[in-house]
């Protein structure tokens, strides 16, 4: 039986066919009365079924149409409609001689049972074929009132409605009966970033996730109402904390319109919650269990909560501890002290420093005190874990006396005023000097050169001068007795006098001159390694998310192209389309950089010469660049073939003679050169991360304004740029590293401010130059009869694949992953001639279910597609094998493309 349905909601429309054609009715399906009425004269159907309000042609119009046909007027004719649901319209349309009226939204098996019901009855002849029971005039009339009598209540409804929606300061949706969006509020739309062209065809579960949003459908069916405390994303990525309450709109018959959300950002309300409650159970635990004196001060430095241990330590109680400062427990003004330690903390977030406290009854305590910032009752505070380290200064002391006379490396006390108190018997050595002649010196005047006076003060005295007791490391040059300047690596400690108090500065140091030179070596070699560590760890993320963006980009870029396609040259919508659809490409091609670099992405690598491709690359940027700047080549004619991606390598030189000409600002020279070269054990120092072997070299070198030494560090890292916002991405460099790292080479920066740049690039040696054409085989798509089975588990790829190639001519059919596929196959009687299938799915990839299916289907072709194919076992495979493979996204012609290549291959 063929029925016909006439509705302008495409949910409505696909729902309705896959019902009716699941029990076997033949459907076509048109959005608007006219074409309906078109349709049934070209082909009258068994039965007509039609919502009443559309567009061109409603169906109250369509319907005395079809009964004013003589041809047409015996044809059971069904009302389904949701929005005609009065009885004066149920008795408009009986007065028209409607068959059925069916009120939306009807459970599928009663409403199959109204449909064959109709058509049962019109098979027995028992189905009444009313005739319009009025004249025209008065139908018209009839109708007019109807209509006009509609439209009064609804525009005086929405009238109030949009003014409520658009103008509330919470977060509004509106989602129809399945739970996808019809309208947002503006301050939905600010909240979370996405336009309502963004948000057609979606729902909530976009924002909120599936698993939460079945949980809102299942407790606005149940309850009535959902209210919980959800996780929702913005567009850019940004997680939010939403209180949102859900309920339904019911129209006069208490059948639901749509549902309603109300969502309000309780984000910061969150952030202060959790904060304030792991800072709690934090210092609350470490007040309850530390054994050592713990005071928390506010901004004025008094205190305002101390733990039992500071009170049994300095004997008095909590009570006049609370009415106290450190002042008190130092026994020495702290006001300015206390200022600096503040800044400090503020700066450094820690800081560790030596005091002397003073107990209730006057004894001294050398304490290591621990400072970091807190909030208490709401307000910022100081809190000081105060350690107690009376027997580990009397045994350093002890230590430090004989440690001293019989240590191997220098030693030296300096006291505030820059004057030397002690120095080892090592430290008279190096020196060159007798004890007696430094001893009260000047330690500056007498041992630093007077180049790096100024800062040697700062770094052997600060100390002393800053009370602040902190340890470190710091090198500086020394000058001997006959003059020899030495650098030297000192260790400084505070030196304390008999009351507590910083007396000085105590170094240690050692003589690094053979070492310094090893250590910049060193230095190097580590920047190296987390250099290419760093690229590592991103390249394993952008890998990671490659499959599920190609995906997303899929549908972009398909949808785009398919509503491009369908929109007339002068449509203003047209444009918007492109801007849509080549965004999706720039996101497609970025995607492919990342990959690039991070060496993931698939190369086709084969021998070839080198200097053929810099010969195209300059002529090709010659054109480029302009002609203020010129290009220079220095080949080696017998250059050695290199392994190597062509593509890939033409990137590299582009990218390399576009960054060389944007360091110039006027005019100037970019040279290009290549060379035959060989690493030997001696040379990979120089070179690292190179082997032995042989290489070609190629270098492009600029006379532009250079790289400074701190740029230079992050040249390759992704996203990293020295251009104006809006002129680069920062992948470029990255991007070269990348390409030259997965071909096995390495790659070097030489600079020099206002002189320029040389990138020096280095390949392996192919063993055997054995240069292979292929020709490229151009398939223009004619599209097909055949049946082909497509398995994909997200649904908008598959029913963007399905209408493309539907409107092909292809006959389709779906599956939801491979397990489904295998079971379509075995319930299809005719003859399926390719698989499209995606490689990575959940259960069953896409090479498990072609080996399964060719064992019931030998002569089956496949194309596989994914969104990545990161698996290196994946890729043997693929290559090895000559397999058909897209890389998604995959624009419909070229789908339509492919798909007609392999079924016409033989």
């Amino acid at each position: 039986m063929r029925v016909l349905i006439a509705d302008d909601d495409k949910n409505s429309r696909i729902l309705l066919r896959k019902e009716l054609e699941h029990v076997g009715y033949t459907v076509e399906v048109v959005t608007n009365g006219k074409e309906a009425l078109a349709a049934a004269k070209l082909s009258a159907p068994d039965m007509i079924i039609s919502d009443i309000l559309m567009p061109e042609m409603d169906g109250f119009k369509l319907l005395r149409e079809v009964k004013k046909d003589e041809l047409l007027n015996k044809i059971p004719f069904v009302f389904y409609t949701a929005t005609f649901i009065d009885p004066e319209d149920k008795r408009f349309a009986n007065s028209l001689g409607v068959s059925r009226y069916i009120i939306k939204p009807m459970e599928p098996d009663e409403f199959l049972r109204n449909i064959d019901a109709v058509l049962k009855e019109s098979e027995e002849k028992t189905l009444a074929i009313l005739e319009p029971s009025e004249t025209d005039e008065k139908l018209s009339e009839m109708y007019a009132d109807t209509i006009s009598r509609k439209l009064q209540k609804k525009i005086k409804e929405l009238k109030l409605l949009r003014k409520v929606f658009n103008n509330i300061n919470e977060a509004v949706i509106i989602i129809d009966p399945q739970g996808f969006y019809i309208e947002q509020n503006p301050t939905h739309a600010t909240l979370f970033g996405y336009s309502d062209g963004d948000l057609i065809g979606k729902t909530p579960g976009m924002l909120i996730g599936t698993k939460v949003f079945c949980k809102m459908l299942k407790d606005l069916s149940e309850k009535g109402i959902y209210h919980e405390e959800v996780i929702s994303y913005t567009k850019r990525g940004q997680k939010l904390y939403i209180d949102l309450i859900s309920f339904p709109v019911f129209d006069e018959k208490g059948k639901v319109l749509c549902y309603t959300g109300i969502k309000h950002d309780i984000t910061e309300r969150k952030k202060a919650e959790k904060a304030l409650k792991a800072s709690e159970e934090k210092y609350m635990a470490l007040f309850d269990n530390s054994t050592d004196a713990i005071f928390i001060l506010n901004s004025k430095g008094r205190f305002v909560e101390v733990n039992d241990v500071a009170c049994q330590t300095l004997g008095y109680s909590k009570e006049e501890l609370l009415t106290m400062s450190p002042e008190d427990i130092e026994r020495k003004p702290m006001i300015h002290v206390f200022e600096d330690i503040l800044k400090r903390v503020k700066d450094e977030g820690v800081i560790v420093i030596e005091r002397v406290n003073f107990t209730k009854d006057g004894r001294k305590i050398p304490v290591e005190v621990r400072q970091r910032l807190v909030e208490y009752n709401g307000a910022p505070a100081l809190m000081a874990l105060v350690h107690d380290i009376t027997d580990r200064k009397r045994a350093e002391e002890e230590r430090r006396k004989d440690y001293m006379n019989r240590i191997g490396v220098m030693v030296v006390a300096i006291n505030s005023d820059g004057t030397i108190a002690f120095v080892n018997k090592a430290g008279c050595e190096f020196l060159g000097y007798e004890r007696d002649e430094l001893i009260s010196k000047s330690w500056l005047d007498t041992i630093i050169p007077e180049a790096c006076n100024g800062d040697a003060k700062s770094a052997f005295c600060s100390i002393g001068y800053s009370d602040e007791g902190v340890a470190d490391n710091f090198n500086s040059d020394v000058k001997r007795k006959d003059g020899e300047i030495r650098p030297v690596k000192w260790n400084r400690v505070p030196m304390f006098d008999d009351n507590g108090d910083v007396a000085g500065t105590i170094c240690t140091g050692e003589d690094i001159t053979k070492l310094k030179k090893t250590e910049e070596e060193k230095e190097e070699l580590w920047k190296q390694l987390l250099n290419a560590q760093k690229m590592e760890s991103i390249g394993r993320l952008t890998s990671g998310i490659a499959h599920d963006f190609n995906n997303l980009l899929q549908t972009t870029i398909g949808f785009s192209t398919l509503i491009e396609s369908g929109l007339a040259d002068d449509d203003p919508k047209k444009e918007m389309i492109v801007r849509i659809h080549n965004s999706g490409e720039r996101a497609a091609k970025l995607i492919d950089q990342l990959l690039v670099f991070s060496r993931r992405q698939v190369l086709d690598i084969k021998a070839l010469n080198p200097n053929v491709t810099i010969k195209i690359m300059r002529d090709m940027c010659s054109r480029m660049i302009g002609e203020d700047v010129t290009i220079d080549v220095s080949l080696e004619p017998s250059i050695n073939h290199i392994m190597a991606d062509e593509t890939q390598l033409e990137q590299v030189l582009m990218n390399l003679i576009v960054n060389a000409r944007d360091a110039m600002l006027t005019s100037g020279k970019i040279t290009i050169t290549s060379e035959n070269v060989t690493i030997d054990a001696g040379s990979t120092t120089k070179y690292p991360g190179l082997q032995e072997g042989e290489y070609v070299e190629i270098s492009v070198k600029d006379t532009g304004y250079g790289i400074s030494a701190a740029t230079r560090e992050k040249i390759f890292d992704p996203f990293f740029t020295t251009k104006e916002e809006g002129k680069g991405t920062g992948l470029g460099l990255s991007t070269v590293f990348g390409i030259v790292e997965q071909h096995n080479g390495a790659i070097y920066v030489e600079s020099e401010i206002n002189v320029g740049t040389e990138f020096s690039l280095y390949f392996p040696v192919a063993e055997k130059a054995e240069i292979v054409v292929k020709k490229q085989t151009v398939c223009n798509a004619t599209g097909g009869t055949e049946t082909i089975l497509i398995a994909e588990d997200d649904h908008d790829i598959m029913l963007l694949f399905s209408m493309t190639l539907k409107a092909e001519g292809y006959k389709i059919i779906e599956a939801e992953n491979g397990e489904q596929a295998l079971e379509e196959s075995a319930a299809y009687d005719g003859q399926i001639d390719l698989l499209l299938s995606d490689l990575i799915m959940p259960g069953m990839d896409g090479f498990e279910l072609s080996r399964e299916i060719l064992k019931t289907r030998p002569a089956i072709k496949a194309v596989f597609v994914s969104g990545f194919a990161g698996d290196s076992k994946i890729l043997r495979t693929l290559k090895t094998n000559s397999i058909p493979y897209m890389k998604k996204p995959i624009t419909p012609k070229r789908l339509a493309n492919k798909v007609r290549e392999v079924l016409d291959s033989s």
